[in-house]
C-alpha cells in the first residue's frame, strides 16, 4: 500500500510534491463520486425506518421515493454498485499513513479517506485484540440448519435485534447492501424494498424483550402480516461498560437519575454507608420495564434471549465493527442468502438518512471510541466500578468474551 511521506521525510522535494499532487487529484475524484453517490441515494434508494415514534416502542417508516418500475430501480442500483466499485479502487490508492493494516482494510471497504491527524487517533490492532480477542464471537450457528429446514426459502427473513445503542441500524444497513436471500422476491408473506429478505427488525420489535413481546406484539414498522417464527434475529450485544457510556450520550427510552457530569451513576452518591443502586426504567411497546440499575437493564434484557431456544444468532457490536465482512457473510449464509463478492462497508446516518463516506464519519469515530481501552470507563466513578464488578452477569461476560476491567487501586 502506497504511503505518503511524513513531514521531515528524507524524500526529495520534487517527489514529495508529486505525491501531494497525486493525492489531491485522488481526493477531488473521490469528492465528485461522493456527490454522484449522494444524488443516487436521494433519488433512488427507498429509505429505511430511521426514527422512533412517540410511544418509544417502534420505528416509523420514511420513504424518499416509491419506485414501482422494478427494471428502472434494478438498473439504478447496478449503476450505484459500479460507481461504488470505482470509488473503492480509488481509495485503495490513498495513503492510510501508519494505520494498522487491519484497520486500513476496514476504512478501505467503507470507501473512507482520512487525514494524518485522524490516522494518529485510530487504534492499534493489538489494542482491539486486548479488549475483544483476535476473532469474532458468533453464537447460535447450530440453529442455522434447523431454521433452513423449517422455513421455506421464499419465507426466510433476518435482521437485527438488541438494546438501544448496540448497532442495530448499522447491521441492517450492511446486511441489506451485502446479502440477498434471492427466493424472497417470490414470497407472498413479506416484501422488503430490496426484496431480499433483510428486514429492519423482528416483527415483535428489535428493542423489545423477547419473552414479553415475541408472538405478543406486532411492531408498527415492518411487523404486520409476518409469521414471527419465520424470522431469524441477529442479536447484537455491546460491552456493558461501553454500552452504559453510550446510554449516557443517548439514553433513548431508558430513564434513571443521572446528569452529564454524573453518569452512569449506578450507585446513589448521597448514601455513603452502603452501595444503594439507582433504579432505572425502560419504555417498551408493551409496558415499562423496571430494573435495579442501568447495569441491570443489560443483564436482564440479554438473559431473556439466553433463556429462549428458537433459532437466532448472537454476536457483538464490536465484531460487526472490526470483523464486519466475516460476521455478515456467516449471518447471510445462515439463512440461505448469497453474500456479495464485492463487500462494501456502507454506513448511513440513521437520524438524517443520508450516506456517510468521507472525513471523520461515524465509522471513524466508532473505531476510535471502541478500539481505545482508555475510553471504556469514561464517566465511571470508583463506586460505579466496584458496583459493576460485583453485579454484572459473569456468565454473559464470559460467553461474549468481555473481560472485566481492573478495579481501582486507591
Amino acid at each position: 500500500m502506497a504511503r505518503v511521506p511524513r513531514s521531515g521525510s528524507s524524500a526529495a522535494p520534487k517527489q514529495h510534491n508529486d505525491g501531494l499532487y497525486r493525492l489531491t487529484g485522488t481526493f477531488v475524484a473521490l469528492a465528485i463520486l461522493d456527490l454522484v453517490l449522494l444524488w443516487i441515494y436521494m433519488h433512488v434508494t427507498i429509505a429505511e425506518p430511521v426514527r422512533q415514534n412517540s410511544s418509544g416502542a417502534e420505528a416509523s417508516l420514511l420513504h424518499l421515493s416509491d419506485w414501482r418500475d422494478v427494471e428502472k430501480k434494478t438498473k439504478a442500483l447496478r449503476d450505484w454498485k459500479k460507481i461504488a466499485s470505482e470509488k473503492k479502487s480509488l481509495v485503495k490508492e490513498t495513503s492510510y499513513y501508519n494505520v494498522d493494516d487491519r484497520i486500513a482494510k476496514i476504512l478501505e471497504s467503507a470507501m473512507t479517506q482520512i487525514d494524518e491527524e485522524t490516522a494518529a487517533k485510530l487504534p492499534k490492532w493489538q489494542d482491539v485484540v486486548s479488549m475483544y480477542g483476535e476473532k469474532p464471537i458468533i453464537h447460535g450457528l447450530e440453529t442455522c440448519e434447523p431454521y433452513r429446514e423449517m422455513v421455506p426459502p421464499e419465507n426466510r427473513m433476518t435482521g437485527p435485534a438488541g438494546l438501544f445503542n448496540t448497532g442495530t441500524n448499522l447491521l441492517f444497513q450492511l446486511m441489506k447492501e451485502n446479502c440477498d436471500i434471492k427466493e424472497a422476491k417470490h414470497s407472498t408473506s413479506h416484501h422488503e424494498p430490496r426484496e431480499n429478505g433483510i428486514r429492519y427488525q423482528p416483527p415483535w420489535g428489535k428493542h423489545n424483550p423477547p419473552k414479553t413481546h415475541r408472538f405478543k406484539n406486532v411492531a408498527q414498522a415492518w411487523g404486520g402480516g409476518i409469521k414471527q417464527d419465520d424470522f431469524l434475529p441477529i442479536v447484537l450485544i455491546k460491552d456493558p461498560y461501553s454500552w452504559m457510556g453510550s446510554e449516557c450520550r443517548h439514553k433513548y427510552f431508558a430513564n434513571w437519575d443521572h446528569s452529564e457530569g454524573n453518569c452512569p451513576n449506578l450507585v446513589d452518591k448521597n448514601i455513603l454507608e452502603e452501595d444503594v443502586p439507582v433504579p432505572a426504567t425502560v419504555k417498551y411497546a408493551i409496558g415499562e420495564g423496571e430494573y435495579t440499575s442501568l447495569l441491570d437493564v443489560w443483564n436482564v434484557w440479554y438473559n431473556e434471549y439466553e433463556e429462549l431456544s428458537f433459532p437466532m444468532l448472537q454476536t457483538r457490536f464490536e465484531d460487526l465493527l472490526f470483523h464486519g465482512e466475516e460476521v455478515l457473510k456467516i449471518a447471510c449464509e445462515c439463512v440461505g442468502g448469497v453474500f456479495t463478492d464485492d463487500f462494501v462497508y456502507i454506513e448511513r446516518n440513521a437520524k438524517e438518512d443520508l450516506p456517510i463516506h468521507t472525513g471523520a464519519n461515524g465509522l471513524v469515530e466508532s473505531l476510535v471510541q471502541y478500539g481505545d481501552p482508555s475510553k471504556r470507563l469514561t464517566g465511571f466513578t470508583d463506586r460505579d466500578r466496584y458496583y459493576a464488578s460485583k453485579n454484572l452477569d459473569s456468565q454473559l461476560m464470559e460467553k461474549f468474551g468481555y473481560n472485566p476491567p481492573p478495579l481501582p487501586t486507591s
